[in-house]
This record gives C-alpha cells, structure tokens and sequence, in this order.
C-alpha cells in the first residue's frame, strides 16, 4: 500500500508570489507598459520585479540560502485594471495593479517602491551559480507508459489528469521544508482550449523551491525527454545554489499519479491510481546506481502507467 506525498498535487497550483488583493487607497491611472517599466521592490517581503514591455522578473529572498531566486514570466496583458503573466511552467495569474499617489506599485497584496538604478540587484545577490558546472540527471521507468493523456469528459476545474514529483530533501529531515527541491511534471484538466489529448511529450514542468515557511515557490520550467516507458531530465548546476548542493547524502522520494476513469462525476479515490518510492517517506538515492522500485503497488485503480519500475539520479560533473 503506497501513502501519497502531500506535495504531489499542489506543483501547478503555486504562484510565484501568492494570491489576493486589496492594499492603501489607490488612484487608477490610464496605465501603459512605460509605467510600469522597471525595477520594484517590495523590501518587507524579499520581493523584487523587474517589468520590461513583454516580460516580468520575479526574485523572493531567501534568507536560508542568503540570495535571491528568481522565476521568469511572459507578460500576456496589461491594462488599466489588471496585469496577466504566463509562468515557464505555463500557468497564467491576473492580478490587480494598480498606482498609488505617491508612485508606489500595488500588486498582489503587496506594495513595490520604485527602485533607482544605483540599488537595483547586483549579480551576486542571485542564487544562481554561474562558475558551478556539472548537471543532476534523473531517470525514471515505469511499467508501461501512455502515448496521451485523455482529457475527453468535464473534469472538475484544476484536476490534474497526470502529476510525475521527484523530491529531493536535502537537509534530510525526511519532509519537504525550507531548501528543499522538487521537479514535476504535469497536465490540468482544461477543456477551453478545446483539446480531448496531450501528448506525453509536452505535458507541463515545474522546479520548485521550498522558502523560509512560505508558500513553495515555483521558479523554472525543464526540459524532459520520453523513451518508450523511461523518462529522462537532466538539471545544470549553475541554476540555482540548491541544485549545486545536491550531494550523495541526499534524500530522494518519486510520486506518480494520474486519472484512471476519465468520466463524469469524477470521484479521486475511484478515479485515481498513484504510486510511490519509496512506499513512505523519503530514501537515500543519488549516485547509487538503479534504485528498484515494486511493480503491481499501484494504490487506487490498477494502473501500469503510474506504476514505477526504476530510478536513477545521477551528479554530472
């Protein structure tokens, strides 16, 4: 019997900067993207924005790691009302932004102070390592691995019909907390666009980083290559300063999940199949070679495309 990660299904639902509304009495200009061009700062929060015409940079502090991690996104809107943005890992937020008096940017439930160029954010305030080299390469085999996702019948809103989470603990504590890393792939349910399939290929991805208490922050997408049953991705060093402290000592745990019985009135216990390793918790694996997972564990409705058969992490240097 496999006990399902708390983590597993929460990946695609994060926002890089949470959710919400209200702030001081505002003015609402007639608002343009020259306005909102530039760096803002929201220094009581360790948020920092840089807006250009079609992009958005969005840092959060870290005071575990002592820098800045940041996550990019495509500015898709901008008007009068409100501001939309298209994360890496493909999910779309629209959010009030407004103009206060006194220049200040209000956004989210926070407030930004214009930021001049002598204090905007240096190179070695990032969390990324750009001397680092050298790659995490990850591995997984599953029993038998779909060619699509199916997406035919009105599921409730958000589902996600597929969610592969590769967590890795690397204060080896044995629960996802502030340091920790984890990398998903992932499908929501979204009849809008008029798909009943997704191609396994092109399914969405996040990393996600555990800050300081607060909501994990989803900062990149990644790249992923499918091979018959076996999955395949490979994370440089460079990126970020918690991928270049992945080590041997590491704690890793996979979940894989997926929709069973794509049909109305969808019910998770019947209509879901998951499989974990390991069973419970979190196991040593990096650079240990084929890590052997059990097949026919599936919990839920008997399922061999979530149903693990192997694992590999390797450190690339």
């Amino acid at each position: 019997m496999n006990t399902r990660m708390w983590f597993g299904l929460s990946g695609l639902l994060l926002s890089a900067c949470g959710s919400g509304g209200g702030g001081p009495d505002l003015i609402v200009p007639t608002i343009n993207t020259t306005e909102i061009k530039g760096h803002w700062n929201s220094s009581s929060d360790g948020i920092y924005i840089q807006f250009s015409e079609t992009n958005a940079l969005i840092y959060q502090y870290s005071d575990y790691y002592s820098c800045y991690t940041r996550s990019n996104h495509e500015v898709l809107d901008l008007t009068s009302q409100s501001l939309s943005l298209r994360s890496e890992s493909n999910k779309t937020i629209s959010l009030p932004y407004q103009i206060s008096s006194d220049g200040n940017l209000s956004w989210d439930n926070y407030v930004f102070a214009p930021v001049d160029a002598s204090n905007q954010l240096r190179t070695e305030q990032l969390c990324e390592q750009a001397g680092t080299s050298g790659s995490v390469d990850f591995t997984i085999n599953f029993v038998d691995l779909p060619f699509t996702i199916d997406d035919s019948n009105a599921l409730p809103a958000e589902v996600l019909l597929y969610s592969l989470t590769f967590a890795i603990d690397l204060n080896q504590n044995n629960i996802l907390d502030v340091g920790d890393i984890s990398f998903i792939i992932a499908k929501k349910s979204d009849l809008s666009n008029g798909a009943t399939s997704y191609s396994f290929d092109d399914l969405d991805t996040t990393a996600v980083l555990y800050l300081d208490g607060r909501l994990p922050f989803e900062f990149s997408s990644f790249d992923y290559t499918v091979t018959g049953n076996q999955i395949t991705f490979s994370i440089p060093r460079s990126r970020h300063v918690a991928f270049a402290d992945v080590s041997a000592t590491a704690l890793i745990a996979i979940e894989s999940e997926m929709v069973t019985n794509n049909v109305p009135g969808f019910v998770r216990s019947r209509d879901y199949s998951s499989d974990n390793y390991p069973n419970i918790g979190f196991v040593m694996g990096v650079d240990m070679g084929l890590l052997n997972d059990s097949t026919a564990d599936v919990d839920g409705a008997p399922n061999n495309f979530v149903d693990i058969a192997t694992a590999k992490i390797d450190l690339v240097n």
